[in-house]
Parts: C-alpha cells; sequence; structure tokens
C-alpha cells in the first residue's frame, strides 16, 4: 500500500508542475496578447486627445 501511495504522489506532483507550466505559459501568452490588442487602442486613444 504504501509503494503505491508513493507512486501516486509522485504522479500528482508532476501533474502540478505540468499544470503550474501552463498555467504559465497561458497567463504569459494571454498578457502578451492583450497588451497587443489594447496597444493600437491605447495610441488612438491618446491621439484622438
Amino acid at each position: 500500500m504504501e509503494e503505491y501511495h508513493s507512486v501516486e504522489l509522485v504522479i500528482v506532483l508532476r501533474v502540478e508542475l505540468v499544470v503550474r507550466i501552463v498555467v504559465e505559459l497561458v497567463v504569459g501568452i494571454g498578457f502578451e496578447l492583450v497588451v497587443m490588442v489594447l496597444d493600437p487602442v491605447m495610441t488612438k486613444a491618446m491621439m484622438k486627445k
């Protein structure tokens, strides 16, 4: 039972690591996309003023 538990723990840790990496990538790419979209909009808004 203990061996099974340790294997389960390793799997959980690996899944957690992968999820963390994916979340960081999505957040990073999402942030860059938002900046890319907002930058021209903000520039146009500034030009109108």
